[in-house]
C-alpha cells in the first residue's frame, strides 16, 4: 500500500479501480435503504389489512342491517344481518 505522505494516511488515489469503487458503495447503500423501506411497506400493508378485517368483522356482525345502494337503487352489498332480513322478507312475501 502506498501511503500519502501528506496526510499519513492510505492515498485513494493510488489504487486501480478506484473510480467504480464510489457508484457501487452508492449503490449498495440505496440497495439496503431499498430493503428497509419494502420491510417498512409490508409491514404497513399488514397493518392496512388487520385493520380492514376487522372493520369487515364488525360491519358483517353488527346488530343492525346495512344495505350498500348502487345509483340505479339496486342493494350491491349487504351485511349478515341485512341479507337474512331481506331473505326472509323476500320469503314472506312470496
Amino acid at each position: 500500500m502506498l501511503k500519502d505522505r501528506k496526510r499519513g494516511g492510505i492515498n485513494p488515489s493510488n489504487f486501480p479501480g478506484d473510480d467504480t469503487l464510489a457508484p457501487q458503495q452508492e449503490l449498495q447503500i440505496h440497495e439496503e435503504g431499498l430493503k428497509i423501506q419494502n420491510e417498512e411497506l409490508q409491514q404497513a400493508k399488514r397493518e392496512a389489512e388487520s385493520s380492514r378485517n376487522a372493520y369487515e368483522e364488525l360491519y358483517d356482525h353488527a346488530p343492525v342491517g346495512y344495505l350498500k345502494i348502487d345509483q340505479h337503487s339496486i342493494i350491491s352489498q349487504a351485511n349478515l344481518l341485512a341479507s337474512e332480513a331481506e331473505f326472509a322478507f323476500l320469503a314472506y312475501s312470496t
